[in-house]
């Protein structure tokens, strides 16, 4: 120690060192070493010189120094103590309610007089040791408004997301908030609550993380998901029955992690007289069977009602869509993006027109326009694209 000599400067110090090495003798000494506002990380070594036992002291190193991962969360880092590291040569394993052979890491918390408590089951290295021991310090519900950064980028990816009214639904929510203080999802799954008693707020939250407000909100005012970040799309997954128990959602979110949940894409219903017009009326369900025809070129015109350069353009496809009308193996067609999710665009502005050639791999094959928003230049661009000569066509 080389600081102040004083009590506040000692204790400070000893609060942030990156490592205690301490020979937890009994049950007591280890619980007692439990925090409720923070997780503790145990390194139970037979041999401090192994590389498990060096990546557990450099990853401790990078936590007490703040070095937080590029892109990882960081809302609500401030509000919380650093992440505690012990290491020892006890079998502390059975403790902590944790299977352990002779050398492990587990994370330990408790809440109350239970004691939470999670293995790492990761590469022996500093950095993905640190992100374990960042994702203990996560708060285990985030309460999310406009503020705070979307918990959905950085490496934990993986969102539960609760719609709900502090007003009307708090036995949902402390459910929720129990489900998350089991700790046995640190690091796999982030617990997001949106807050519905302010509309408008809430739907401006929901965007934010890739959703729509669902149409029924005033009869069905909360709602559970989980949102997948992956690359450049996010995908949704919701309960095929609502059940908001704690048992329905650890059955919810066991089932995600065991990739046995398939991805929802919300979908408008389908129109009586969506082929009445040349341009013919898509939806998410609709999408797949029209567009991946493979005998037929498809030109797709993605849009929003309220998007006001899609109004202006809308004109021109219908005008494209009348000239190529009788026309063999092309067709055209539009879809409302704020009424369908489709992962395929969403991360693309509307207005967006996009080629799809008739053959296999069409999601490969596909060619997005770029250039004037006239009908003519439309046709030009599906002849470029196909390779079809439309001489007789006029516009």
């Amino acid at each position: 120690y080389e600081g102040e000599d004083t009590a506040a400067a000692l204790q400070d110090w000893l609060e942030h060192r990156p490592l205690v090495v301490s020979d937890i003798v009994s049950p007591r000494a280890l619980l007692n070493s439990l925090r409720e506002d923070s997780w503790t990380l145990y390194g139970m070594f037979t041999n401090f010189s192994t590389p498990a036992a060096e990546a557990f002291l450099q990853a401790a190193k990078l936590v007490t120094a703040q070095k937080v991962p590029e892109n990882f969360p960081k809302t609500g880092y401030a509000t919380l103590g650093p992440v505690k590291f012990y290491w020892t040569t006890e079998n502390i394993s059975a403790v902590l309610h944790v299977p352990c052979n002779t050398s492990c890491i587990i994370a330990a918390s408790r809440v109350g007089n239970q004691v939470r408590a999670n293995a790492y089951t990761g590469d022996t290295n500093a950095t993905t040791l640190a992100l374990f021991a960042y994702a203990h310090r996560v708060p285990d519900v985030f309460v999310y408004h406009e503020d705070f950064d979307s918990p959905v980028h950085g490496p934990l990816r993986s969102c539960l997301i609760l719609f709900a009214s502090q007003k009307t639904q708090p036995s949902t929510i402390a459910t929720f908030r129990r489900v998350a203080e089991m700790g046995r999802y640190k690091g796999k799954m982030l617990f997001v609550l949106i807050n519905t008693d302010d509309l408008s707020s809430a739907r401006r939250v929901a965007r934010s993380v890739g959703y729509h407000w669902p149409s029924d909100a005033k009869t069905r005012p909360f709602e559970l998901r989980i949102t997948n970040a992956t690359g450049k799309y996010t995908f949704k997954h919701v309960q095929e029955r609502p059940d908001l128990s704690e048992a329905g959602m650890v059955l919810f979110i066991d089932a995600y992690l065991r990739s046995e949940l398939k991805p929802h894409f919300l979908s408008a219903a389908q129109p009586a007289d969506w082929d009445a017009e040349p341009v013919k009326v898509l939806t998410r369900n609709t999408f797949d069977q029209f567009v991946y025809d493979p005998d037929m070129h498809v030109l797709v015109f993605f849009y929003m009602p309220t998007c006001e350069h899609c109004l202006l353009a809308m004109p021109e496809v219908e005008d494209l869509a009348d000239a190529l009308e009788g026309v063999p193996n092309i067709r055209v067609a539009k879809l409302d993006v704020f009424a369908n999710e489709l992962y395929e665009v969403e991360s693309v502005k509307v207005p967006l027109i996009v080629m799809f050639p008739a053959g296999k791999d069409k999601h490969l094959n596909a060619r997005a326009y770029s250039g004037p928003s006239s009908a003519r230049d439309y046709l030009q661009f599906i002849q470029a694209v196909t390779g079809v000569t439309l001489p007789h066509i006029e516009l």
